[in-house]
């Protein structure tokens, strides 16, 4: 198969099978399936020229009607998340919430997955983890401190991280991100983004997937790592 070359690395990817995902026909609705659900899939218009006119264009074409994967949540997934719900209703808060990468991929593939990070658009992932403590103490749960992983730049780290336990689980927390590449250096500047940005500096499409908890579905913002998941593609986000 083809190959293409990643930006940032310069490093040339081919493109080939991936053995394990074998269970991606079950998983994906397929047309005419009464699961197969259409509509547009969310995400926010950059427009403001951190993207590329030409990369901003080829999202807006593949935010197309697509099948969306049904993915069977845990018990206590199912939990954590409708405390997160809750909490955002209560506490009147406008934050789209989302699960990020290797999660969402493991999934849609009907893998049971721990990695659970979590994305925020609108606040840092500390401010969003000091809310979540303030909700756990409110309905009784238990609590533990949050770690927070502060910005280094000299280590290629410009955006802090929360880490801290909800009903069980443990999770990272950081904002939506995007990596600018300057001519004089391969180490990207790490700034706050939007959703597509986030997708798109991932290395892969199958890892660029994204779990909006705010609406219980999956969101493939580059319009191809739900394709490939079930082709079974590494392809890289940004070819």
């Amino acid at each position: 198969m083809g190959g293409v070359c990643c930006p940032k690395s310069g490093v040339i990817i081919k493109k080939r099978a991936v053995e394990d995902y074998n269970s991606m026909d079950a998983i994906i609705a397929k047309p005419g399936d009464k699961r197969a659900r259409e509509g547009k899939l969310s995400g926010d218009d950059t427009g403001d020229g951190r993207a590329s006119n030409g990369q901003h264009q080829e999202f807006q074409k593949r935010k197309y009607e697509t099948i969306v994967p049904v993915i069977k949540l845990t018990v206590d997934e199912q939990k954590m998340f409708d405390f997160l719900k809750e909490m955002h209703r209560e506490k009147g808060l406008n934050t789209t919430m989302r699960v990020a990468g290797g999660w969402v991929r493991d999934k849609c593939l009907g893998k049971d997955s721990d990695d659970i990070d979590i994305s925020v658009d609108d606040m840092t992932g500390e401010d969003f983890a000091k809310n979540v403590v303030d909700q756990l103490k409110k309905k009784g749960y238990p609590i533990k401190s949050i770690g927070v992983i502060q910005a280094n730049p000299d280590k290629s780290k410009h955006l802090q991280t929360a880490t801290m336990t909800i009903l069980g689980h443990s999770v990272d927390i950081n904002n939506l991100r995007t990596e600018v590449y300057h001519d004089d250096s391969r180490v990207p500047e790490t700034k706050v983004g939007t959703a597509e940005e986030d997708a798109l500096r991932r290395d892969f499409t199958v890892n660029s997937l994204f779990y909006n908890i705010n609406k219980d579905k999956v969101e493939d913002l580059t319009g191809r790592g739900l394709s490939d998941l079930k082709e079974k593609i590494l392809g890289s986000s940004t070819e």
